[in-house]
């Protein structure tokens, strides 16, 4: 899955173990975590090996490709769109 904001690219792969890996690039700097994944309904939970969670809204626009949105986040910001 592949999204891109403000100059920005992410990177998402969910595994069919519970485990994805996430890379940001910013400037040519990319950044990576890897943890477990969790779906609960639209919501979706990242766990990365560092610690914490990302918890995002997912809604799905067709099969390849939904809108991903921080819970907690400014409502006027459009989250990213994931596309295959």
């Amino acid at each position: 899955w592949n999204a891109s904001s403000n100059g920005s690219t992410f990177e998402m792969e969910l595994a069919n173990d519970g485990h994805f890996v996430w890379t940001f690039t910013k400037d040519g700097k990319p950044q990576t975590l890897k943890g477990a994944y969790a779906v609960n309904k639209d919501t979706l939970a990242l766990e990365p090996d560092a610690g914490g969670t990302m918890l995002a809204q997912v809604s799905f626009v067709n099969p390849d490709e939904f809108l991903f949105t921080m819970v907690g986040s400014d409502p006027k910001q459009p989250g990213l769109d994931f596309k295959k």
